[in-house]
């Protein structure tokens, strides 16, 4: 799976692959979707059944973590992991086929502005609301 493409996520996770294996770096591809902020990745990363695959103890660090993209921003975050200075690039990108996202690009890294809308969709997912 590279990038935002969640047609691909989706065929991969439709087809076996295990969302919840654990990375190189100690993530998941569940954790790294969540991360990129793009809510129809993890969506297509997520299945049908989040709340019974994934402990309480399982989902509270994917919250966290949207959560924190959220309260952060995109840009400041990405200042922050990258130590740039200069103007990040944004641009409007479609996530699927009705949405479209900010998407922001800094040092070598883009994230998609996309965490308030998958933080709510978590939650309700995972029987929070």
């Amino acid at each position: 799976m590279a990038g935002f493409d969640h047609e691909t996520a989706e065929a991969l996770t439709g087809g076996g692959a295990d969302p919840d294996r654990e990375l190189p770096d100690g993530t998941t591809p569940l954790v790294w979707a969540v991360g990129l902020g793009s809510d129809a990745l993890v969506d297509a990363v997520l299945d049908n059944g989040p709340q019974l695959r994934l402990t309480e103890g399982a989902r509270k660090p994917l919250l966290d973590l949207a959560r924190y993209w959220f309260e952060a921003g995109e840009e400041e975050e990405l200042r922050r992991r990258t130590g740039a200075v200069g103007p990040p690039i944004h641009r409007l990108v479609n996530d699927d086929r009705y949405t479209a996202v900010e998407e922001v690009s800094l040092g070598g890294l883009t994230v998609r502005a996309g965490h308030a809308a998958m933080l709510t969709s978590l939650e309700e997912r995972f029987g929070i609301l």
